[in-house]
């Protein structure tokens, strides 16, 4: 992962993770610009100013690209949530949530966006969806919420965020209509799916 605090590591494996990182901003401009599908190799290492076999050695194949900018739009989904939460609670803490979500959005060129979730539909997590530090800070949010009856105890937190997680999924990724319209009929939704 590229994100973490590299003041205590040796200077050659600082050196690596920069390189790492040029790698990685080099694949992102180019996927922004073309797409995963057409992305080349040799145009990532000519912007990172490295080989072929540099790349490979921090990214065996062009979704690993995707992988790690997946790892770090949860990392700034974390942070924005927490953000947004303040002391909100039950479906109010929700609605602050997908407020979070359609704002990191916003703040992640179309084509990435796009390229994220084709590689998501593709390639679905089978297990372990919610170990994730966001699933478990909902998780543990929508349990509280549970407990002061705010929110259906019908069934487990896990199991309630998925389904707000699969209700929402279509308002996020369908950009149909403008983002606030998008907002606020998945409020709507979830309104009823919460009662």
């Amino acid at each position: 992962m590229v994100d973490r605090d590299v003041s205590a590591l040796s200077k050659r494996e600082q050196q690596r993770l920069q390189t790492r990182k040029a790698i990685f901003s080099a694949a992102l401009e180019e996927i922004a610009e073309v797409g995963l599908s057409q992305l080349r190799i040799d145009t990532v290492a000519k912007k990172a100013g490295v080989t072929r076999p540099t790349i490979y050695a921090n990214f065996a194949t062009k979704e690993d690209f995707l992988r790690e900018l997946e790892w770090q739009i949860q990392r700034r989904a974390l942070t924005l949530m927490r953000r947004h939460a303040g002391d909100a609670t039950g479906i109010e803490f929700v609605y602050r949530m997908l407020d979070a979500v359609f704002e990191l959005l916003e703040q992640t060129p179309e084509r990435l966006r796009r390229e994220v979730f084709g590689f998501m539909l593709r390639h679905p997590a089978k297990t372990g969806w919610d170990d994730n530090e966001v699933c478990v800070f909902l998780c543990e949010n929508i349990a509280e919420a549970q407990k002061s009856l705010e929110l259906t105890a019908e069934c487990s937190a896990p199991q309630l965020l998925k389904r707000i997680m699969t209700a929402a999924f279509g308002f996020v990724v369908v950009e149909v209509q403008s983002v606030e319209i998008r907002k606020e009929s998945c409020r709507q939704m979830l309104k009823m799916l919460l009662r």
